[in-house]
């Protein structure tokens, strides 16, 4: 299993040095201004995930937007006993 935290998703057009390896495409499913930032709970495949947008964003509800994982701040797990795996 892959654990991204939401502040190490960026939108990809506010993201330099974006690379077909660690872009993802996501549908939004809901937006929360909270001033500062964006809260996007977005589908990808079967899974929710929530990502931080900037304030700025044009992202809407119901709308594909790429993503990028920044890999070197991810986390592999363990599926079987959900442990960290160095």
């Amino acid at each position: 299993m892959l654990g991204v935290r939401p502040e190490n998703i960026f939108e990809r057009q506010s993201y330099h040095g974006a690379v077909d390896g660690n872009v993802i495409k996501a549908r939004v499913d809901f937006l929360e201004p909270l001033g500062s930032e964006v809260l996007a709970t977005c589908s990808l495949a079967q899974h929710e995930i929530i990502v931080r947008l900037n304030p700025r964003t044009s992202a809407k509800s119901d709308e594909v937007i790429e993503l990028v994982v920044d890999m070197e701040r991810a986390t592999l797990f363990d599926p079987a006993t959900t442990e960290a795996l160095s």
